[in-house]
């Protein structure tokens, strides 16, 4: 036994009354090397150096107490320690650690590999003597410790996976303060394992013509070397990769897998990859390793003001940073655009197709998207994206994307407006016997300003040509000048259309019908990877959680199977989020505080996704003061109603359609939209609704 002075985990909860009720009173470690192996099984050089050298860096550098066995480590010395010793010193307040360097093996099983650990009397003919990784985990559920983490170097060390059966996903973005505190009162249980189910782990790295690498005289594993850099802070740089002096387990396992499968791959021409999985009593929290005095700052307020979530309205360029789930959409999407003067993005209703263009493609073309790179994977730990960022566009363009074009009833005259206020340089829009003239002189002047800017022209939902602009040669028009526009700037100017796909074949005849085919874009329908980062990507980013985490799977399942169903989802996600703050609220004038968490009480109380809209305008419908308000209501909704091919589909309506002779029917109207409004079941083009106003 390796003995220290214990040093306490602490975690001091965001109280004032100074309450440190989460406290590790101890960390203790089992570390585990076997070399001389018997029975025919070939012995290892560097397991023990690796245990000896692990056992010192806990003790020294962590303040654990270890238990330290070596070589003559039978399977009835293992079994006793799990079974029986384990059981009697571990208590509550302990954190455990237990590491096996030695041989591992897998067989098949009935439900995938069965992983097993090697005594040092284990015979090699006789399986009876192997120690199942299985029983391994059914022995360490039953301790009461909160946090544990089991890390295998041995070869197949990821066939322990089958004994969790469950994935396990890596929080990345900064290590606010409530996050950290989660982490440490919420049951961690992980196994990090040094190869996969189907993969050998090296003893050695030996490099031709220069020997075997040596510590202290002593050869090591590669994943033994790539986790003493990461614990001494060696490879802080990188397994603490928020510079917080905090290492998780989940940095660490992202550190380790990044150096061992490169020095594996390129000094032994061998494949290896770490692995992390959750075991059954993971719920919410992250093994934890100190490097220092951590420096963790307070998560940002949460507030009505900074909802993560967009509810019915799409996503646009300033909303980039809570835009997930589509960046390798996005990349694709964008090398289209690059390649061909006109793309025409269609998709289902509500498959995203306007957001994926005004927060996605449009930021990344112009460099505004401006997140931080997130690591892979997603998480229900409150922490940021799913999604890996996508690399900026290649070589020197420079872009300029226009607002988003929304057509109207007169597109004409919204183009010419748009570019009056947006494009610089241009002047006040010409009559409208000269608008198109206009239009043309104000992209030539601009185009020939700036000779080596792409311009990017977005015309968001195309389908309010059919649906808002009954003028058929203004319609026409508005299409020729676009093709007109494309013809004049070949290589500088790039026009999106977003477009239902319900209303394509009104568009066969189109003056653009000879470049469509071949700038056609479907937007598909999202996975459940997809659907996970729409869902925790924003959640992430304001350090919020999911309770219970499975919350996000019923979610999923609620979804994935419901075609357009994300603005409802996004409108459940927004819904929930004012919940919280209502509950925030109430705790507050209680004194108390809750956890930033999006409830499964919640959730049922709207409906689902499904009923969650039903259930908030119901909820309006019911509050209105009087009867004649509820008939002005189902007037207001009824006229954002249209039959096009015999199917409902939503309308966008200018305010003007919206006024009456009567005066008092024209007050309830201003009325019911603006409690709409507030509850978020309508969305404006203007801050008031005013005459100019349009709603959805």
């Amino acid at each position: 036994m390796v003995n220290t002075e214990r040093r306490a985990v602490q975690l001091v909860r965001a109280s004032t009354d100074g309450d440190n009720a989460y406290e590790f009173q101890r960390s203790l470690a089992i570390v585990i090397g076997i070399n001389e192996y018997t029975n025919g099984i070939p012995r290892l050089r560097t397991a023990r150096a690796d245990a000896e050298r692990l056992a010192q860096i806990l003790a020294d550098q962590h303040g654990y107490e270890v238990i330290l066995l070596v070589d003559a480590v039978s399977g009835e010395r293992l079994t006793t320690l799990f079974h029986e010793e384990l059981p009697q010193r571990v208590g509550p307040t302990d954190r455990l650690l237990i590491y096996f360097a030695g041989h591992g093996i897998a067989l098949d099983g009935d439900d995938g590999p069965t992983g097993y650990l090697i005594p040092q009397d284990a015979n090699r003919a006789d399986r009876n003597t192997f120690l199942p990784m299985q029983a391994i985990h059914d022995a360490l559920a039953s301790l009461p410790c909160r946090h544990c983490l089991i890390i295998l170097d041995c070869c197949f060390a990821g066939a322990f996976r089958w004994a969790s059966m469950r994935t396990l996903t890596a929080p990345a973005g900064p290590l606010y303060r409530e996050r950290y505190e989660r982490f440490l009162r919420s049951p961690a249980w992980q196994v990090l394992t040094s190869a996969a189910y189907d993969q050998e782990a090296l003893d050695a790295l030996v490099t031709v013509g220069f020997g075997a690498r040596e510590v202290e005289g002593h050869a090591h594993s590669p994943f033994a070397l790539a986790l003493f850099d990461a614990l001494t802070g060696a490879g802080a740089t990188s397994s603490d990769a928020n510079h917080d002096g905090v290492v998780v387990a989940t940095e660490l396992y992202l550190y380790l897998r990044d150096i061992v499968e490169e020095r594996a791959k390129a000094e032994a021409r061998h494949w290896q990859t770490p692995g992390l999985w959750p075991l059954r009593k993971h719920d919410k929290g992250e093994y934890i390793f100190l490097l220092g005095e951590p420096h963790l700052p307070p998560a940002p307020p949460l507030t009505a003001d900074n909802n993560p979530y967009r509810g019915l309205a799409s996503y646009n360029a300033e909303d980039a940073d809570l835009f997930f789930g589509r960046q390798q959409l996005i990349q694709t999407l964008a090398a289209l655009v690059k390649a061909k003067p006109l793309t025409v993005v269609v998709g289902a209703s509500g498959t995203g197709k306007s957001s994926v263009v005004k927060a996605g493609v449009a930021p990344y073309l112009t460099g505004a998207a401006h997140r931080q790179p997130a690591q892979p994977g997603s998480t229900t730990n409150g922490a940021a994206p799913a999604d890996p960022e996508p690399s900026p566009p290649n070589g020197p363009e420079h872009w300029y994307a226009l607002q988003p074009l929304r057509p109207t009833e007169t597109p004409l005259k919204a183009f010419a407006e748009l570019l009056a206020a947006h494009l610089p340089g241009n002047a006040t829009p010409a009559p409208s016997a000269a608008v198109e003239a206009s239009i043309t002189s104000a992209f030539n002047n601009w185009c020939t300003a700036n000779p080596t800017t792409k311009l990017l022209l977005i015309v968001d939902q195309c389908e309010e040509l059919v649906t808002l602009c009954h003028d058929e040669a203004e319609r026409f028009a508005f299409q020729a000048l676009l093709q007109q526009l494309l013809a004049d700037h070949p290589t500088q100017l790039h026009i999106i259309l977003t477009l239902r796909t319900d209303f394509e074949p009104q568009f066969a005849a189109s003056p653009l019908a000879g470049r469509w085919q071949q700038g056609r874009f479907v937007v598909p329908p999202m996975t459940q990877a997809d659907l996970r980062a729409v869902i925790e990507g924003p959640a992430g980013a304001r350090v919020l959680f999911f309770e219970p985490p499975a919350l996000v799977d019923r979610l999923i399942d609620e979804v994935i199977q419901t075609p357009g169903a994300l603005p409802l989802l996004s409108f459940t996600l927004e819904q929930l989020y004012l919940r919280y703050l209502e509950r925030q609220a109430e705790a507050q004038k209680r004194g108390d505080l809750i956890e930033r968490a999006l409830t499964q009480s919640d959730y049922a109380a709207l409906g689902g996704v499904i009923g969650s809209l039903r259930t908030r305008a119901d909820q309006e419908y019911d509050a209105l003061p009087d009867d004649a308000h509820r008939t002005t209501m189902q007037r207001v909704l009824l006229r954002m109603v249209a039959l096009e091919g015999g199917e409902l589909t939503r309308r966008r309506v200018p305010r003007a359609e919206l006024v009456y002779p009567s005066a008092a029917e024209n007050a309830r109207v201003a009325t019911v939209i603006a409690r709409l409004v507030a509850a978020r079941l309508l969305v404006t083009d203007s801050a008031d609704a005013d005459a100019d106003g349009v709603a959805d």
